[in-house]
C-alpha cells in the first residue's frame, strides 16, 4: 500500500523524547477508554481470526486488524497493512532520522518507497528491508491502544503497544520490552521497535495518555 504523498522532512525519535513530524487521523468510530476486554471471542477483522483470552475491540477496523495479526503471529497480514510513503532520497545522511539513502542508481531528491521507523533513534526502511519478526509472535500481550499525540513519530492517528512474550529469543529483544504498531484508518504507517524499555516506560517516554483501550 502506497501513501501518495512526499514527506519533505523527517525528525528522529530519541530516547526518552517525542520529536516533530506531520501527524493526522480521525478517530473513525473509536470507542472511549476501557481495560482490556478479558472475555474470550471469535469475531474476525479484516480476515484475521480474533485471538480469544485477552481479546479487545476498538471499533477502529485497521487496529483491531493489526492488533489480532500481532497477537496471531501473522507476519504476513502485517506485511500487507503497511502503507509506505514517498520521501526524496539524500546521497548523504546527515543526522537522525535522516532521509532514506539514495542507491546507486538514484539521483539525489528521487521520491523513493520507505515505511517511517524507530528504534531507540527515527530511520526509514524500503520494503524489501522491514522486519518483522521482532514483533509478531503467539505469546505477545497487547499493553493499550493510545490516540497519538501531536507531532508523533512515526506519524499516525493510533497506537497499539505491546510487550514481548516469552518466547522471544537472542538476538532480538528480550522478552518483556515493548514495541508500539503506528496506524491510521488506512493501515500500519510505522512501527517503533522500542528500546529496551518495558510497556509502561515506552507509554511515559512517548508521551501516551489518551487511551482508547487502556492497560
Amino acid at each position: 500500500m502506497i501513501r501518495g504523498s512526499v514527506l519533505l522532512a523527517c525528525v528522529a525519535l530519541v530516547l526518552g523524547a517525542t520529536l516533530t513530524t506531520a501527524c493526522d487521523g480521525d478517530d473513525d468510530g473509536a470507542q472511549p477508554t476501557r481495560a482490556l476486554d478479558r472475555t474470550p471471542a471469535a469475531t474476525t477483522t479484516a480476515g484475521v481470526d480474533t485471538p480469544g483470552p485477552g481479546d479487545m475491540t476498538t471499533g477502529i477496523r485497521s487496529v483491531d486488524a493489526a492488533v489480532a495479526a500481532v497477537l496471531a503471529g501473522d507476519e504476513t497480514t502485517i506485511r500487507e497493512m503497511l502503507v509506505y510513503q514517498l520521501v526524496p532520497c539524500v546521497t548523504v545522511q546527515e543526522g537522525l532520522g535522516a532521509p532514506p539513502q539514495c542507491r546507486e542508481d538514484e539521483a539525489e531528491g528521487t521520491p523513493v518507497e520507505v515505511l517511517p521507523g524507530a528504534q531507540c533513534e527515527g530511520f526509514f526502511v524500503r520494503p524489501g528491508d522491514v522486519q518483522l519478526t521482532t514483533i509478531v509472535g503467539q505469546s505477545n500481550e497487547l499493553y493499550a491502544v493510545y490516540r497519538t499525540p501531536a507531532g508523533y513519530f512515526p506519524a499516525g492517528a493510533y497506537t497499539a503497544v505491546f510487550a514481548r512474550g516469552g518466547d522471544a529469543e537472542p538476538p532480538g529483544p528480550p522478552p518483556g520490552t515493548a514495541f508500539e504498531v503506528v496506524l491510521d484508518n488506512e493501515g500500519v504507517t510505522g512501527i517503533n521497535y522500542g528500546c529496551a524499555e518495558d510497556a509502561p516506560q515506552l507509554v511515559q517516554t512517548r508521551q501516551l495518555t489518551d487511551a482508547i483501550v487502556g492497560p
